[in-house]
């Protein structure tokens, strides 16, 4: 199905047109490689993270594209001592011997550490096998089950659920028990009917429930077994309604629910004791939605829960509240503000680390900036003091470089959060002189994702060419919480454009940029809001990106055959109404293609195993511009038979793809403009 369209005529004319660009760009894009090559980090060990009497950690080695997993007995700091004696775990490079391609998807070792599950793809088209290893011997099962989408051990390991996809459409509907080391036959435990919702299998972080969601794009329902009778039927905490989303940990003798339910809006933490959890909906509130910031994520440990957020202006905090117990259990309410980590950049990204062990007090978080690579900190939850662990070298020296958060007012007068990075300003008179650079706009806007600040190797030689980088936050994205989301989907798309044309405009009336001298790179579902906002202004760019787009999205939205498109419309809408597919129809990039005076060199990618954006909508996107513009040579497909929707990963595999578009950027977006 994904590769719909796509015949050996077609394929042939595309691969062609790329050769010929290629040529044109080999050694340029030969010199970015090395550059690339030479910007990569050093080979290293990643900083171990302790779960229960081990601590365990990946490397990198000289010459292998892929991680490798160890472990070693646990030691009193997060270090590997000298002459440790180190447990290899798994090794992805082994792993993907004999394919052409290899993904691991996810790993858990088993509770009483002598197993580890894992999951792994050798096609490419996201289809997860489940494989379980013997750690004290090494014997590998492999291929235990396919079409895995999660999977969750019970708590004495006897037990292995996992969820499964619909073959024909990729939808996780369906959770099993294996039970390990028998010869009995899986158990059907769960089973989802309603082709909108998808299916997770999980556990809570003290491991006492195994926890089954089935969510929506906006609504979710949950149901759990106690980890320690994996065999006992699932039991529903709160029966899905409309728009209402939650999700499950535990602790002590209450279940915790991070949700929505207060103002089917922003996320809050509610409590709920677990001897009414199946018997009423008396849910209280433990820590409400706070006023400055965006709740998207949560840890929960014993004495402490941990809120990962945004403030108003979209940037990551971090809320530590300290939990206090009465009687029967149950938490005290959390009363006064939460104690603010300081994080060591403002603009960044910000990642918790594994953090398994429920009862630490440590907090290990990663730290990404784009002017600084990979920190790791320690975050001690009672001193709530910082210990820096690692800070892996940068390429870019962070004092010739400037990092800023800005904005734009939309068209509604909205104001849009961008993030601009280029050569620190010169001062003359107390003044700051900027200068009209070329700059790459990246941006996303779709399913409530915000567009990371953080470290990316591809931007290293454009910065140290000159160019400055900006990362749009448009609507659609989820930078200023839930709401930031909501008025970028559905009937409100077209905000998500205007967004995307102020931003442009903002960098071009502000002096850092100028007409003729923007780029773009984006992909997926950020297609669409660049292609459409090409077709709005066609001559905004000089060269735009687009990493397998969603450019055809009434046509995927009236297939319900396709694996995405019925779980897809509280995101998009469904054009069964006329009202809908007039709006979609409105800024469907593909169907409002015209021919215009100005069109910018346009570069798009697309793979045939690609389940989340079939490669039909591309290759009719790029034939559309080639049928409009048959002069010009700068309008290429890139098709990729072998990688899936997110393309080459790795350390090096993915350097000569980000070469190529690097040489493709340059070429057309600094050469002259010609009338």
């Amino acid at each position: 199905m994904a590769s719909r369209g796509l015949t050996r005529a077609v394929q042939k004319a595309q691969s062609t047109r790329m050769r010929h660009l290629a040529r044109c760009l080999a050694p340029m894009e030969l010199s970015f490689s090395k550059r690339l090559m030479d910007a990569l980090p050093p080979l290293r060990a990643s900083i171990p993270e302790r779960y229960g009497p081990y601590d365990y950690f990946h490397r990198e080695h000289e010459g292998s594209n892929l991680p490798s997993y160890y472990r070693l007995p646990a030691t009193p700091d997060a270090r590997i001592p000298l002459g440790a004696q180190e447990q290899l775990l798994l090794d992805e490079n082994v792993e993907g011997e004999g394919h052409p391609y290899i993904c691991i998807g996810s790993m858990q070792v088993s509770p009483d550490h002598t197993k580890l599950a894992f999951s792994r793809d050798v096609t490419g088209a996201e289809r997860f096998s489940l494989c379980v290893r013997e750690l004290d011997s090494g014997q590998l099962h492999e291929d235990i089950v396919s079409n895995i989408f999660a999977f969750e051990w019970s708590a004495d390991a006897s037990v292995l659920f996992y969820s499964v996809t619909d073959p024909e459409h990729g939808r996780p509907f369906q959770v099993y028990a294996h039970r390990v080391g028998t010869n009995l036959g899986d158990l059907l435990v769960y089973e989802e009917s309603d082709p909108k919702f998808f299916v997770d299998v999980s556990s809570t972080k003290d491991r006492k429930y195994i926890v089954i969601s089935s969510n929506s794009k906006r609504t979710g329902e949950v149901h759990v077994i106690p980890s320690d009778q994996p065999l006992t039927p699932p039991r529903l905490i709160r029966k899905r309604e409309h728009g209402l989303r939650y999700f499950v940990e535990h602790n002590g003798e209450e279940f915790l629910l991070i949700t929505n339910r207060a103002n089917n809006e922003e996320f809050q933490m509610e409590a709920l004791p677990v001897k009414d959890a199946f018997t009423t909906a008396r849910w209280r509130t433990l820590i409400p939605v706070h006023p400055d910031y965006r709740t998207y994520d949560a840890d929960v440990f014993k004495d402490h829960i941990v809120l990962f957020a945004n403030d108003l202006d979209g940037l990551p905090v971090v809320l530590v509240y300290d939990l206090q117990s009465v009687d029967g259990g149950r938490i005290k309410n959390v009363t006064g503000d939460p104690h603010v980590v300081r994080l060591p950049e403002r603009v960044c990204t910000l990642e918790g680390g594994i953090n398994c062990d429920f009862e630490a007090h440590t907090l290990r978080l990663q730290v990404s900036s784009p002017l600084h690579s990979s920190m790791a900190y320690d975050f001690d939850l009672r001193s709530k003091e910082m210990h820096a662990l690692e800070s892996v070298p940068s390429a870019l020296d962070p004092e010739r470089y400037h990092c800023e958060r800005v904005h734009a007012t939309s068209r509604d007068g909205v104001a849009v959060p961008l993030t601009v990075i280029g050569p620190r300003e010169q001062c003359n008179g107390g003044t700051r002189q900027r200068e009209a650079l070329p700059t790459l706009l990246r941006s996303y806007g779709a399913y409530g994702l915000s567009l990371s600040a953080e470290h990316r190797l591809a931007d290293v030689p454009l910065l140290e060419d000159g160019w400055r980088v900006a990362l749009l936050h448009v609507r659609g994205g989820g930078e200023l919480g839930n709401s930031w989301h909501r008025d970028g989907r559905g009937s409100k798309r077209w905000n998500a454009i205007h967004d995307y044309l102020a931003c442009a405009d903002h960098l071009v009336e502000n002096n850092y940029s100028c007409r003729h001298r923007l780029a773009a790179i984006t992909s997926s579902a950020g297609g669409t809001v660049v292609a459409a906002a090409a077709n709005v202004r066609p001559d905004l760019l000089r060269a735009m990106i687009l990493r397998v787009p969603f450019v055809d999205v009434l046509s995927t939205m009236t297939d319900p055959s396709l694996p995405l498109t019925v779980h897809e419309y509280d995101e998009w809408g469904n054009p069964d109404d006329p009202s809908v597919r007039e709006y979609i129809q409105s800024y469907d990039p593909l169907l409002n293609l015209k021919q215009t005076s100005h069109w910018p060199a346009t570069f798009v990618t697309a793979s045939t195993l690609d389940t989340r954006v079939p490669c039909s909508g591309p290759i009719s996107y790029i034939e559309r511009l080639q049928a409009l513009y048959p002069s010009r040579d700068d309008l290429v497909l890139k098709l990729s038979t072998d990688t899936g929707h997110f393309g080459e990963g790795g350390r090096y595999a993915s350097v000569a793809a980000r070469a190529l578009e690097l040489s493709f950027l340059h070429e057309f977006t600094t050469k002259p403009v010609v009338s």
